[in-house]
């Protein structure tokens, strides 16, 4: 009977971990490695200890109740990763001071700098309505080769770098009347969290600017401005029209995710800043036109 429950032990145990080391970042999943190695190892030498009384079929009993069980782990493990957390309510803004300029909130989608686990791929998958994504029991394979092509990305080449990098030319660009944040829907700051501590930095006036995003993502921003809470503390919040919604730069971003999961290098964003950094100021330049 214990060497059943050595078998189904060291069967989860296999199962569980080679999810996490598909999934997690390299220094964990490295643990992760080792622990299915140890699990199978133990599986496998509690099989041949059936040998001398069982012979070979007792072997071969042994391997299906490791297999059979560290497959059930792994499928419950599968179905578990990068699963949606519900966002926990948001207290009321508090400001501190007054600060009389407008602020400026880029929002895009998101791709962290380092790759920190399956979370934002699926988030993605879920914001795109799950559009070409595997089987569940096949995505810890896919975020393996969205790790693996990721580590081969430098920061400023990442979705997050890249928009880094355009808030701070456009901060230059607008010079001192303007604040410039970035906001991202599937990594932090997330556009709720942001507009938060811009409104309690004093900020009265905030200006939600996409980048790269579609039409239909101005409900998803509604909906983070009603969990910031910040129109309860008179904060006025302003939708521009997103920057490279249509053309060259939404077909690279709309690429990267795809690209990634095959294992390759997404489509490099840097020549678009240009003409993002020239189009966010036209947007600017426009609501200021209209502002009272």
């Amino acid at each position: 009977m214990w060497n059943r429950v050595v078998l189904l032990a060291a069967g989860v145990a296999l199962g569980w971990n080679l999810v996490h080391a598909l999934v997690a970042p390299f220094p964990r999943a490295r643990r992760h490695r080792v622990w299915v190695l140890v699990a199978g190892a133990v599986g496998l030498g509690m099989s041949a200890a059936l040998v001398p009384t069982g012979g070979v079929g007792a072997f071969l009993v042994g391997l299906l109740v490791l297999g059979l069980s560290a497959a059930v782990a792994y499928a419950a493990n599968a179905r578990e990763v990068g699963k949606a957390e519900e966002p926990l309510p948001r207290a009321r803004p508090a400001p501190a001071a007054s600060d009389p300029r407008p602020a400026v909130l880029l929002v895009a989608a998101g791709e962290p700098r380092t790759y920190t686990g399956p979370a934002p791929w699926a988030a993605a998958r879920r914001r795109e309505g799950g559009e070409g994504a595997p089987h569940w029991f096949l995505r810890p394979a896919a975020y393996a080769r969205i790790r693996r092509a990721y580590a081969r990305l430098a920061p400023e080449e990442t979705a997050e770098g890249w928009v880094d990098g355009l808030g701070r030319r456009l901060d230059r660009a607008l010079g001192d009347g303007y604040r410039v944040r970035e906001a991202f829907l599937d990594i932090p700051p997330t556009p709720a969290s942001a507009l938060f501590h811009a409104a309690e930095d004093g900020h009265r006036t905030i200006l939600l600017l996409p980048i790269g995003l579609p039409p239909d993502a101005i409900a998803r921003l509604r909906e983070e401005v009603a969990r910031s809470r910040v129109v309860e503390v008179g904060v006025a919040v302003s939708y521009l029209a997103s920057v490279g919604g249509e053309g060259a730069l939404a077909a690279a971003l709309g690429a990267r995710l795809p690209a990634l999961a095959r294992g390759t290098a997404p489509p490099p964003l840097a020549p678009h800043t240009e003409a993002a950094v020239t189009e966010a100021l036209a947007r600017i330049a426009a609501w200021a036109a209209r502002a009272p």
